[in-house]
């Protein structure tokens, strides 16, 4: 356990995002430094891939149902984001590097897989252990 990194992944929907400006008019101070991830990849990354079908499970799942994989919040009218994503060290209760964004529409794979994966970019470490609250479903299609 030495040398394993500890990841606790979760969401948060107290947090909303009026779409009251744009990324043009008003930008961000620091992009991409310490624990945000960088505005303009990161949102071409979720372009990207944001037709992918979110398949929750290809066979009988254990898992409980969970509204914020299953049903993203439909009043979203007028925000730019619905919560944000976050990353961090489970043993020290630390963000990671990188690991923090803007959720659109609900805890949707592509946003936690882009925050997993910046997270443990350029660490030495070979070993993970990964703790969500959805990881049944999550680690379906992880690549």
């Amino acid at each position: 356990f030495i040398y394993t990194l500890f990841l606790a992944l979760d969401a948060n929907f107290c947090l909303k995002h009026k779409d009251v400006s744009s990324e043009k008019k008003d930008t961000g101070l620091g992009n991409g430094w310490a624990f945000f991830c960088e505005v303009k990849v990161y949102i071409a990354h979720v372009k990207k891939h944001w037709d992918f079908k979110q398949d929750i499970c290809n066979f009988p799942s254990h898992c409980v149902a969970h509204d914020a994989v299953d049903k993203p919040d439909h009043e979203a009218q007028g925000t730019a984001s619905l919560g944000v994503g976050i990353i961090d060290c489970a043993r020290h209760n630390m963000k990671r590097p990188r690991a923090v964004g803007d959720l659109q529409l609900g805890e949707q794979y592509i946003n936690m897989d882009y925050m997993f994966f910046a997270s443990i970019a350029g660490s030495p470490l070979m070993w993970y252990s990964v703790l969500y609250n959805i990881t049944c479903q999550w680690h379906i299609n992880i690549w």
